[in-house]
């Protein structure tokens, strides 16, 4: 579990944010704008059907600044 959501809700359930803390990849361009319509539409059906517990937004932003950190250092 990622360290960040462990120190602000110890032992909650692992969520689709820190489950291996990669964020869905589109369809690879070229697609039509229908394909990625439908890829999308897919994803926010799925996010919709999961039946995990809900991360308050706070939370999801916390843990978003440091993925987004950890790959603006991988870059440097």
């Amino acid at each position: 579990m990622s360290k960040v959501i462990e120190k602000i809700a110890p032992g909650r359930p692992v969520s689709p944010l820190t489950a291996g803390d990669e964020l869905p990849t589109p369809p690879v361009p070229p697609c039509t704008p229908e394909e990625y319509d439908e890829w999308f539409h897919a994803k926010v059906q799925e996010a919709l059907d999961d039946p995990r517990p809900s991360i308050p937004h706070d939370e999801a932003m916390i843990h978003l600044e440091g993925l987004l950190e950890r790959r603006r250092r991988d870059r440097s």
